[in-house]
């Protein structure tokens, strides 16, 4: 394991993880792997099943599994999410921005890497293979952009639909 990985057996067939919000399921994964104390983290997606795999404080190496049905939960609990107290790290906010980035380029995710400070997404954007590197200081101020975007300001705020990748001119 080298990192948060999320990759998918087939890209051809529409699977739970696609079939909603990367958001939402990104937060619920993230605040799980706060609640572990997770590093070195793996999310895989099986013809059946998505399993998560980390490596705990102690060295030792957990493991979930998720099948359809256990995905749709894990993305409503995402949502449920939202409006509870903050995760015990900061994975979960992280892993919700960059599940917000991939929802904004409709992003066909084949893998997802953490590791040194950064995060790693490839996959498919129409048609057309692509791969970004985010730093989680990035992430961190994409994240505060979008918070203050939310509140009523009488500051310039972001316009909707105002994206990272246009921010950043990626």
């Amino acid at each position: 394991m080298g990192g948060l990985s999320y990759a998918r057996s087939s890209l051809a067939e529409r699977t739970a993880v696609q079939e909603g919000s990367y958001a939402d399921l990104l937060r619920a994964i993230g605040r799980l792997l706060d609640e572990q104390g997770a590093r070195d983290a793996e999310l895989v997606e099986h013809e059946h099943f998505t399993s998560v795999s980390w490596h705990a404080n102690d060295g030792s190496v957990e493991n979930r599994a998720y099948n359809r049905p256990a995905l749709f939960q894990l993305r409503e609990k995402g949502r449920r999410l939202r409006s509870v107290e903050n995760s015990p790290g900061e994975m979960s906010e992280l892993l919700r921005t960059l599940g917000q980035e991939i929802d904004d380029l409709a992003m066909d995710v084949s893998h997802v890497q953490v590791k040194n400070e950064a995060f790693t997404i490839t996959g498919e954007v129409q048609n057309h293979y692509e791969s970004h590197r985010f730093t989680c200081s990035e992430l961190r101020h994409v994240s505060g952009q979008r918070r203050a975007s939310r509140r009523p300001s009488s500051t310039a705020q972001m316009s909707p639909g105002h994206s990272w990748w246009r921010f950043w001119g990626r």
